[in-house]
């Protein structure tokens, strides 16, 4: 089997997926990072996408797009800004879940495989990780 695409959409991975997470997505599977501003977006069939909402001038647009280019995708959304508008922002624009920087890696790594065994949105199918 070969490993779980994992897409990874943030302004600065460096500071924010530091060298601890990006080990923990390795072990997930395989991650690619770019920035938000890319577009067209990879030609790959993802399981995961993360995006990170900070710095993002349209955070909506940017999780609108990533929903209609990976429909059967799960897509979390992640942000340190204080207030519940950014998660209100991303699950009004399709995001599965929401979760709140600064995490634990292992708890996020926790996390993201809670939100790969829910059933997908296309085909009610769960992923096992």
């Amino acid at each position: 089997m070969s490993p779980m695409r994992i897409l990874v959409v943030c302004s600065d991975y460096e500071i924010f997926w530091h060298d601890e997470m990006r080990s923990a997505l390795e072990q997930l599977g395989s991650p690619t990072y770019v920035p938000p501003e890319q577009f067209p977006w990879p030609p790959a069939d993802f399981s995961l996408v993360v995006v990170d909402q900070e710095g993002v001038e349209d955070p909506a647009e940017l999780i609108q797009s990533l929903r209609q280019a990976y429909p059967a995708a799960k897509l979390v959304a992640v942000s340190g800004l204080p207030t519940w508008k950014q998660a209100l922002t991303a699950f009004e624009s399709g995001a599965d879940d929401f979760y709140k920087k600064h995490y634990d890696v292992d708890l996020m790594l926790e996390y993201l495989q809670s939100v790969l065994r829910r059933p997908s949105r296309q085909s009610g199918q769960r992923i096992e990780v």
